[in-house]
C-alpha cells in the first residue's frame, strides 16, 4: 500500500496485512517504522474508517474519518 501522511510530506510504500471481519468491514494493519503500528477498522458499507495509531514512545491515537471511492 502508499501511504501518504494527511499533510501530503510524508509518502511511505508499506506491506498491509488484512483480515475480513464481514460485511464489508476489514482491519488493516502496518507498520511504517520500528516501533510505530497503525490498526485500522475500515467499514466500507458505511464509508467509515476507525484508525489506532501506537508510536515507539508508547502513546496511541485515536481517530474516526470517512472513507470516499476514487474513481
Amino acid at each position: 500500500m502508499v501511504f501518504t501522511s494527511p499533510d501530503g510530506k510524508n509518502v511511505a510504500t508499506v506491506e498491509i496485512s488484512v483480515t475480513p471481519i464481514g460485511n464489508g468491514v476489514y482491519m488493516i494493519y502496518w507498520s511504517r517504522r520500528p516501533g510505530q503500528y497503525v490498526v485500522h477498522v475500515d467499514d466500507f458499507r458505511n464509508g467509515v474508517a476507525y484508525t489506532n495509531i501506537f508510536l515507539p514512545d508508547g502513546k496511541a491515537t485515536r481517530a474516526r474519518g470517512t472513507l470516499v471511492e476514487l474513481k
